[in-house]
């Protein structure tokens, strides 16, 4: 998260996803999202 706000919180999921809340305290604001890097193994 980037920019001016005031609280996160980040909740972790059973099936490996995350919930993100964030609460904009004015300015500029911005949430990037991306997938979590794999996990390889081998065949």
């Amino acid at each position: 998260m980037l920019g001016a706000f005031s609280d996160r919180s980040v909740t972790p999921n059973g099936d490996g996803s995350r919930l993100v809340r964030a609460t904009p305290s004015g300015g500029f604001f911005a949430i990037a999202v991306a997938a979590a890097p794999l996990s390889l193994t081998g065949c």
